[in-house]
């Protein structure tokens, strides 16, 4: 199955399963007082990075995709891996190459080759109450 960041579509990604924002319940209950307390407390996520191989059919789709990944930054995305699971509210704290574009060559009967553009995305899910 495909996955995407945002708007943008990819062949596969590979990194870790991010880290969620939210809010826990904590025990804040005092020695020597009756009685037990709870409060809510946030809980902030760590940023993580996730590897991304985009496919493209000729050379100028993957040059304007790199403006397009700079584009997202400090945007609110949705990421969906390759097992389909998505989450929402990610926020893109940097999207960059990591080599030059190239060529795959194909041999299969179609004979089309493609390009490919490999980038690492940071993100970081931003909790929305």
């Amino acid at each position: 199955m495909a996955s995407s960041i945002g708007g943008n579509n990819f062949f596969s990604t590979h990194g870790t399963t991010p880290e969620l924002a939210g809010l826990t319940m904590t025990d804040v209950t005092r020695p020597g007082v009756a009685g037990k307390a709870w409060q809510d407390t946030g809980v902030s996520a760590e940023p993580f990075q996730l590897r991304t191989f985009g496919h493209f059919i000729n050379k100028g789709l993957a040059a304007s995709a790199v403006e397009d990944y700079a584009a997202t930054k400090g945007s609110l995305v949705t990421y969906a891996d390759d097992d389909g699971t998505s989450w929402l509210n990610m926020v893109v704290l940097a999207a960059k190459p990591v080599r030059p574009i190239f060529r795959v060559l194909n041999s299969s009967d179609a004979g089309i080759d493609y390009f490919v553009l490999e980038a690492v995305w940071t993100l970081e899910h931003y909790w929305v109450a």
